[in-house]
């Protein structure tokens, strides 16, 4: 099968996209995946729902009972900054199996950023690391984290919502549980701000926003990220541009106020509010709700109070609330 396409780099910021080099293989069908058969079949699946693998962020998962055959044992996501980490040792290297065009992913090896990954269209096998010391006892961790929010090329197209398969180890490997050793819990709640539109990039003039592309953002260096590190803190990122607490920027689909509480963002499906409580939440809206169609005062003092009272109504335990205000 292919390899997926993958953009070395030594810093966090985005290369020329001349250097990402796909595959012209087609890679298996995910139903008709079989690890035994993945070059030289001496490899392991560690599937999306091994307890072993450690996921951060909002995910839809799918057991071994999944009413389609395609998405058993994985999950699906498209909320910025939902990452998965596995933590292995006496591997040769260790690959993913993913799918979601459009998007695109930091690689961190041992807490180091290592490179940019670019996920496609169909569920393909990516080499993200080798290893020299695969007979040793040194253990490694490797995380993937979504640098991109559910819409980011340009304004009007939509990326694919991502399925994560997998982890590809070595047959051999001993694949560890593996705990990133978090102190707190933090949410955000936001628009293009919280996602890092455009942060790692320059729309020309001539284009404006409709010159953005995927690789021009990314969430791990905005601020939200930023400050979840500073407090050592798990970060769940819930934002997507040009969204308002009341009216969105261009008056297309639902509004934050009613799609935080969605596990993926752009389909509504529930999110479990008691799975992961927040120790803090941070709520960055308002901008949107002030461009065509603008909502009047009111109307956005109402929809911030609904929004902090549903908020508020999701634990019972003390919790802290910011809004940064305009």
């Amino acid at each position: 099968p292919a390899t997926g396409s993958v953009l070395n780099s030594s810093s966090q910021s985005t290369s020329d996209p001349e250097g990402v080099l796909p595959d012209d293989v087609s890679p298996l069908e995910v139903y008709n995946f079989d690890v035994n058969k993945y070059k030289d079949g001496s490899f392991q699946l560690v599937t999306a729902v091994d307890p072993r693998v450690f996921l951060s962020g909002r995910f839809l998962r799918h057991d071994e009972y999944a009413s389609r055959k395609t998405k058993v044992n994985s999950v699906q996501f498209d909320w910025p900054h939902c990452g998965f980490s596995i933590r292995v040792k006496r591997t040769r290297g260790v690959g993913i199996r993913l799918k979601g065009e459009g998007n695109y992913f930091n690689v961190f090896v041992d807490g180091e950023f290592k490179c940019i990954l670019r996920a496609s269209l169909k569920a393909s096998c990516c080499d993200v690391v080798t290893f020299d010391d695969d007979i040793g006892d040194e253990e490694h961790t490797v995380t993937i984290s979504k640098r991109t929010e559910p819409q980011m090329r340009g304004a009007v197209s939509t990326f694919k919502v991502c399925t994560f398969y997998g982890f590809v180890v070595d047959k051999a490997a001993v694949v560890l549980p593996c705990d990133p050793g978090f102190r707190h819990r933090i949410e955000f709640i936001g628009d293009s701000d919280t996602c890092g539109f455009g942060n790692e990039g320059v729309a020309t003039s001539s284009k404006g926003i409709f010159g953005m592309k995927g690789r021009m953002e990314n969430v791990y260096n905005g601020y939200a990220c930023i400050a979840a590190r500073m407090f050592h803190a798990e970060a769940h990122i819930l934002a997507w541009s040009g969204k308002g607490v009341k009216s969105n920027l261009g008056d297309w689909g639902p509004n934050m106020s009613s799609m935080w509480k969605n596990a993926i963002a752009s389909r509504e499906f529930p999110w479990d509010l008691n799975s992961w409580q927040p120790h803090a939440v941070v709520i960055n809206l308002g901008t949107q709700d002030l461009f065509p169609p603008a909502s009047s005062e009111a109307e956005i003092v109402e929809a911030y109070t609904a929004l902090l009272e549903d908020v508020r109504q999701r634990t019972t335990k003390p919790f802290y609330i910011y809004y940064i205000d305009r």
